[in-house]
């Protein structure tokens, strides 16, 4: 590989790296924000704008309508290295076949909210 190729693919993953990073510090922030600052898990129901948008405090610990939630720290462990086998497949994938900016824009997205969950 030349150097301004090399060049190239360090700037295409700094870019997806830099959106991960802000994606994953949002979403952490915020979901403190809402539940201590607001007081959500306190109050355990927050209506912001009814009945559109309403918060509501719940623990999901398995994966979607709480599958999984009662199996343990083994399924913990298997949903961690899901995510993290995903986030690894994104990497290689967007440094193997680089998208357009949108694209690059998008797999940081996806790898930030992994990362965050």
């Amino acid at each position: 590989m030349s150097k301004s190729g090399a060049k190239r693919k360090r700037g295409i993953m700094r870019l997806v790296a830099q959106v991960a990073l802000a994606v994953f510090v949002l979403d952490q922030v915020t979901k403190f924000w809402i539940v201590h600052w607001l007081g959500l898990a306190n109050l355990r129901a927050i209506d912001v704008f009814p009945p559109y948008l309403n918060l509501r405090m719940a623990w999901n610990y398995g994966i979607n309508f709480g599958l999984l939630a009662g199996d343990g720290a083994a399924t913990r462990w298997i949903l961690i290295s899901v995510a993290l086998g995903i986030v690894l497949f994104v990497l290689v994938w967007l440094r193997r076949d680089p998208p357009g900016r949108l694209g690059l824009i998008a797999g940081g997205v996806l790898i930030g909210g992994a990362l965050g969950n």
